[in-house]
């Protein structure tokens, strides 16, 4: 990927005709960051526009195992296809927002659980 502060980890192999991939990135806010819950919201009322064929299943605000806060936005894709993705939003320092994104095929959640938490906890400061 050509865009700056970008980070594409993807698995050795497709399968399912998909593959599984955590997309990184941080952004730098031009003002100052929204409380986590607010992020949130702003992030379900676009979701319509950058989540196509998604459903939103849930939201969750967890504490990483680095001790960051993090906000969990859980979607999946129309049976078809059958993505589950997971999106993670975790403030930064001066107005830096971090935001990881699982995408695995529904079917293979478990197989790729453990890899995809092990790059997610690694995430200690930004």
């Amino acid at each position: 990927m050509k865009e700056e502060n970008v980070l594409l980890i993807m698995a050795p192999d497709v399968e399912a005709n998909w593959q599984t991939n955590v997309l990184i990135e941080i952004r730098e806010q031009t003002e100052a960051a929204l409380p986590l819950e607010e992020e949130l919201d702003a992030l379900l009322i676009d979701f319509p526009d950058y989540k196509e064929g998604f459903t939103f299943k849930s939201r969750d605000v967890i504490t990483t195992t680095t001790g960051l806060t993090a906000g969990v936005l859980t979607y999946e894709h129309d049976p078809e296809i059958g993505l589950f993705e997971k999106e993670y939003v975790i403030h930064g320092i001066d107005n830096k927002m971090l935001y990881a994104t699982d995408s695995t095929v529904i079917a293979l959640r478990e197989k790729y659980a453990s890899p995809v938490n092990r790059i997610l906890d690694s995430i200690d400061k930004l």
